[in-house]
């Protein structure tokens, strides 16, 4: 699946940053000088190779630790490993103790005055060029930077650059123990918004989507298009309970939008997968956990109109099928065969039966734990009512799996 980044996939971000610097430096040389007062470190490796920063500091500090300025998160680096001082209108960098070290141009050094072009490699994974530039030069550094990893019509970041990420997270997580978990979301019925409106008005759906969903995750967490109407969010150091309650607040802020488009007016919907680590089970990689949370995508797609969760808890349902109301159903059968579901929960026996299951479900969740003789009893009450509604509700199918119920059911016996 194709993806916008606004340059071919096979230029490596160092080779067209030094390509700027070398085209920069020519204009240079014919054009009056410019001061060169902007001291920056270009990333080298890594998924983020090729992202410029800026020493804006007196004292700037590399590390993996939190507290540093840079923090990098490679298991060769010390907590604090080197500090970049200001000395005038230089800079000087200083190793701080590194067990691994700090090198420059390919020699191990303790303190080096820093000169326009040195390399710097801090223990063995984390590269970065030293340049003094004008604003010029910093601005199309910037500007190449930001076309790699961008998608051009949403302005998120692109899909490599969610690739690469997700494989830095997804080491970090697993050798830390912390909670990493994505969402995967899918704009519903968007061909058919692009058949009705034309493609501009879908994109600025895809605008608008985008929009909403930087602006209501953290800054720690990455939002990146993932092909078409497709976006994934990373979330790290939360647990999948705390990401349900992020991906339900996607889910609300996407439909509450009303786009005007020239004379119409589109309201989108969203379903929405999600997962962590623990989903993966002994196959914690990134490939792994995207699969779980398209998996659970594509559940909570089958679930119709009702914002459900579906997957054990990991997919939140979206989109209407055609025909039935936008908001407010409360009841979606999984099949084409909506009269026939409503005709069912229109029987007395069904709404008894219902109302009968919702109470002994409901019973045994406020039942404390330590009540050891009661409890049982009434779970099993609430399995035999449970299959009871089995089968005298679904006409003529076979619920072994319980794939023909009515959702209504599936939301009291969750």
């Amino acid at each position: 699946m194709g993806y916008a980044s606004g340059m071919p996939d096979d230029i490596s971000i160092p080779t067209l940053a030094m390509a700027a610097m070398r085209n920069t430096d020519e204009q240079s040389a014919t054009a009056t000088a410019a001061p060169r007062d902007r001291a920056l470190l270009v990333e080298m490796s890594g998924g983020d190779a090729g992202h410029v920063h800026r020493l804006v500091e007196v004292i700037t500090t590399i590390g993996r630790g939190t507290g540093c300025t840079l923090s990098f998160a490679d298991a060769t680096l010390s907590r604090e490993h080197a500090r970049i001082a200001r000395i005038g209108d230089g800079f000087a960098i200083e190793d701080a103790g590194s067990l691994n070290g700090t090198w420059v141009n390919q020699e191990r050094a303790q303190r080096r005055v820093l000169a326009h072009g040195d390399r710097i490699r801090l223990g063995s994974g984390v590269r970065f060029q030293f340049h003094l530039v004008t604003a010029e030069e910093e601005a199309i550094l910037v500007k190449l930077y930001e076309a790699s990893v961008r998608d051009g019509l949403t302005g998120l970041f692109n899909r490599r650059h969610l690739v690469e990420r997700l494989d830095a997270e997804t080491a970090y997580a697993v050798r830390h123990g912390t909670g990493l978990c994505v969402v995967m979301m899918d704009l519903d019925h968007f061909k058919r918004v692009n058949d009705t409106y034309g493609h501009l008005a879908g994109d600025e759906v895809l605008r608008q989507a985008s929009g909403v969903l930087q602006a209501q995750v953290r800054r720690a967490d990455l939002v990146a298009r993932y092909g078409g109407e497709e976006f994934v969010v990373i979330a790290r150091g939360i647990p999948l309970a705390s990401c349900r309650l992020l991906a339900e607040r996607l889910r609300t802020w996407i439909e509450a939008l009303e786009i005007h488009f020239e004379a119409a007016l589109i309201r989108p919907t969203a379903s929405l997968g999600l997962a962590g680590l623990d989903d993966c089970g002994k196959d914690k990689t990134p490939a792994r956990l995207l699969a779980c949370a398209d998996e659970a995508l594509y559940r909570a797609k089958e679930g119709g109109a009702e914002p459900r969760r579906r997957f054990r808890g990991r997919g939140v349902g979206g989109g209407t099928p055609p025909g039935l109301p936008r908001r407010g159903r409360r009841l979606a059968y999984r099949g084409a065969d909506a009269a026939a579901t409503r005709r069912r929960a229109a029987s007395p026996v069904f709404r008894g039966s219902t109302r009968a299951l919702s109470t002994a479900a409901l019973s045994a969740r406020r039942l404390p734990t330590s009540t050891t003789s009661l409890r049982p009893r009434v779970i099993a009450v609430y399995r035999r009512l449970r299959l009871s509604i089995t089968q005298c509700c679904v006409c003529r199918a076979t619920t072994t799996a319980g794939n023909s119920l009515p959702w209504a059911l599936w939301t009291v016996m969750a």
